[in-house]
């Protein structure tokens, strides 16, 4: 769970509404300056969503400088973000980029 620490710290001291905590974690997404109402305020908040979920996801192994992530850990903090900050256009954004569940 230390891995996580300098990530979190680093996506925590940013301001936004959307807030959500990873085994201990916390991740915000400033959105303040978006229009959620619209697609493309949709689409950068989306976005921003995913690049704090990645922070606090990422792990850099000894001996190299390139992250890697949890995908898992990623899927579930977006998901509890784009969740709480309670727009129709991100959860639909959200929804469409979601994989298919293994139905064809």
């Amino acid at each position: 769970m230390n891995r996580f620490a300098a990530a979190a710290l680093a996506v925590a001291m940013a301001c936004a509404p959307a807030i959500a905590a990873a085994d201990g974690f916390v991740a915000r997404v400033k959105t303040s300056d978006l229009n959620l109402q619209t697609e493309d305020g949709a689409k950068k908040a989306l976005e921003r969503v995913h690049r704090a979920a990645l922070n606090v996801c990422s792990d850099t192994q000894v001996g190299t400088r390139i992250p890697t992530a949890d995908e898992a850990c990623v899927a579930k903090v977006s998901g509890e973000l784009v969740k709480r900050l309670n727009a129709p256009l991100v959860q639909a954004a959200f929804d469409a980029a979601k994989p298919a569940s293994g139905q064809s």
